[in-house]
């Protein structure tokens, strides 16, 4: 496509962005980074990718150092270097050359000479749950980086280390991800707020996503007693606390599933249960009309999901559904979220996003089938509804 022809796209799917228009939203992201691809020479192309890891870095150093969370206080009044060293009791050279990144990639703005102002992205970014985000991933992945080569020379590089081989979170931290999150109590805190932070508060809800009022209208009426969710291994409620705050008056239980650790932390409003369960075990509710698994699977590979899956469909029966909240990667053009959380599981716990194909297959292979795919308008996570298969 032509230069010219690019940015009259770029032109028109803004003017449908403006609007409030997601899927435009969407295809305007997408192009841009097209443009930008289009307009590079190589050399730009490999010297922005070669420098992508400082940017990370020099967000990690002002949050940590008070730096931005200074300048989000301001609330967008503007600030300058002196100020903001006075404040964090750094020297007035730190923010001078942290701000000028943080300002280039657009995590605050420059307005004068060492002056800036917070925008809605400092705004954001300073919140916990997205702080623990950067630190997450920075602390994470810069690491698993560091060590990819060494990790490839001694055992080559496996999708799904199995057999004794590590994948290259354990060649790279000495254990898995689980165990990592075990023994590092702050860690696994950031990891859990970041989880519940990362979704826009624009997003649509699982549960509007799948039009779960109407699906469960349709389903035989439950006995008393029974249960109408299972949020297997749903942290600490997130997902089954919006459930209930939109059904309020639903027949049924509704029960939260996770391991102890996770459980402790909960605040759940009333009415939901708590349920200790490891879901590599036996599950002990049978017969819900809903087992939801929200970004479970995407952590696993095929051979582990197919344990989870099996123990699920031993505890369901006829009018019981799976709901997988995940994400279906398309087969040609995937954007950036999905790319890159795939990278992201492969590194981290020998994990997987898959394809349409490939999630008919892994639940084929226990006995589901797929009943339908819903798939929210700004392209984040599907929702997969499986049954038993006839």
């Amino acid at each position: 496509m032509a230069l010219r022809e690019q940015i009259d796209r770029i032109t028109k799917l803004a003017e449908a962005d403006a609007t409030g228009d997601v899927v435009a939203h969407r295809e305007l992201l997408e192009e841009v980074h097209k443009l930008q691809l289009s307009i590079e020479t190589p050399f730009d192309t490999t010297a922005r990718f070669r420098f992508q890891p400082l940017q990370n870095i020099v967000v990690l150093v002002a949050l940590e150092n008070g730096i931005l969370p200074y300048v989000a206080k301001r609330n967008g009044e503007t600030v300058t270097s002196s100020e903001i060293a006075k404040a964090t009791s750094v020297d007035q050279l730190l923010p001078e050359r942290l701000m000028r990144m943080n300002t280039w990639i657009g995590y605050a703005d420059e307005v004068g000479e060492n002056t800036y102002a917070a925008n809605d992205t400092t705004k954001l970014v300073c919140t916990p749950g997205m702080t623990a985000g950067e630190r997450h991933h920075t602390e994470l992945f810069y690491p698993i980086g560091a060590n990819i080569t060494s990790l490839m020379r001694t055992q080559g590089f496996h999708q799904f280390a199995e057999d004794g081989l590590k994948d290259p979170f354990e060649h790279a931290f000495g254990c898995t991800l689980w165990d990592f999150f075990a023994i590092n109590e702050e860690h696994k805190t950031g990891f859990d707020l970041y989880m519940a932070a990362r979704r826009p508060a624009s997003q649509k809800a699982w549960f509007e996503v799948y039009p779960a009022a109407q699906k469960l209208a349709e389903m035989p009426a439950l006995k008393e007693g029974g249960v109408v969710l299972v949020d297997v291994g749903g942290g600490h409620g997130h997902e089954v606390a919006g459930f209930k705050k939109a059904f309020p008056d639903i027949v049924g239980k509704m029960v939260l599933q996770d391991l102890p650790a996770t459980l402790e932390s909960a605040k759940l409003p009333k009415g939901i249960e708590t349920m200790v369960h490891d879901f590599f075990q036996p599950q002990p509710v049978k017969g819900a009309r809903i087992y939801y698994l929200r970004q479970v699977m995407h952590d696993w590979m095929d051979s582990k999901c197919n344990t989870i899956l099996q123990y699920l469909v031993a505890a369901m029966d006829k009018n019981s559904r799976l709901l997988i909240d995940d994400y279906v990667m398309p087969v040609t053009g995937a954007e950036f979220r999905p790319i890159h959380m795939d990278i992201a599981m492969m590194l981290y716990c020998r994990a997987i996003e898959r394809t349409r194909t490939q999630w008919a297959a892994l639940l084929e292979s226990v006995g589901l089938e797929i009943v339908e795919v819903f798939t929210p308008e700004n392209g984040f996570e599907s929702v997969i509804e499986a049954k038993l298969a006839a």
